[in-house]
């Protein structure tokens, strides 16, 4: 669960709904999370950047990656990590294997927030408009 006012993260047992150990401290201003079935990805809105976590120990994996302005919505097609950028009108990708961003970021809409992938494409929420992407 991501705590934006307190840059952390929270780990919740599923089964339970019992927290799990203490907060895991990330970037500035927390807001989406992702998993990809092995590592946690949070969007650090008010940082411009996404932290990656051990989702077995949470341990924080390497340095924060620097992605667009205001990172907001992220999602896990399988492969790549997607990552809306609400203050640039942009998604960022990120290679999940290495942690590194792929390319440019790709231009979709105004202010967009959410993301959805249908394993095919990544469904982009703007102000207004929804962009369709290729995923992979």
């Amino acid at each position: 669960v991501a705590n934006f006012a307190s840059d952390n993260v929270t780990r919740v047992d599923a089964a339970t709904g019992t927290v799990i150990g203490a907060p895991i401290t990330v970037g500035d201003g927390a807001r989406g999370v992702a998993f990809d079935g092995t590592s946690i990805w949070v969007a650090n809105s008010n940082s411009d950047t996404v932290t990656r976590i051990d989702a077995a120990t949470g341990t924080v994996i390497g340095a924060p990656i620097t992605v667009g302005d205001g990172p907001f919505g992220i999602a896990f097609d399988g492969t790549d990590v997607w990552v809306t950028n609400a203050l640039a009108d942009t998604v960022t990708i990120i290679d999940a294997a290495t942690g590194t961003v792929v390319g440019t970021p790709v231009a979709v809409g105004d202010s967009p927030r959410g993301l959805e992938i249908d394993g095919t494409n990544v469904w982009v929420t703007n102000n207004g408009s929804v962009s369709k992407l290729r995923a992979g």
